[in-house]
């Protein structure tokens, strides 16, 4: 009989340190792979409308609150992205400014390769057959 199995190379799983809490963050590598773009694009323009000043800047705020949410949301998962909510007390500029360097300069870079090193097992598991 043959057996099926799962493998955890989807999977990445990081630490981040949030004050005194640590949360351990459970990436789906072609989950963000897949919707990691369309989310960025969505807080670039968000963050362009709250450069315009005008009388509807609450609602270009709440726009950005959104982007950024919806960023956290697919790396982090809802449970740590309540967590990191309540630590920046729901300031998302300062969220923003503070965490997105984080996600972009770090855990972007290991997302690719993650992402790059499951294409290259497909090929080769393909190549096999």
């Amino acid at each position: 009989m043959y057996e099926l199995k799962r493998s955890n190379d989807g999977k990445l799983t990081e630490e981040l340190k949030l004050g005194e809490l640590i949360l351990t963050i459970e990436i789906d590598v072609e989950k963000v792979a897949r919707e990691y773009r369309s989310k960025q694009l969505e807080l670039i323009e968000a963050k362009k409308l709250t450069d315009i000043s005008d009388d509807s800047l609450d609602a270009k705020y709440e726009q950005l609150g959104n982007a950024v949410i919806s960023v956290f949301n697919l790396i982090f998962g809802y449970g740590n992205t309540e967590k990191i909510l309540q630590f920046y007390e729901n300031n998302y500029a300062e969220m923003l400014i503070e965490v997105m360097p984080y996600i972009q300069n770090d855990l972007v870079p290991k997302i690719t390769q993650k992402a790059q090193q499951m294409k290259s097992n497909v090929k080769l598991r393909y190549k096999q057959k």
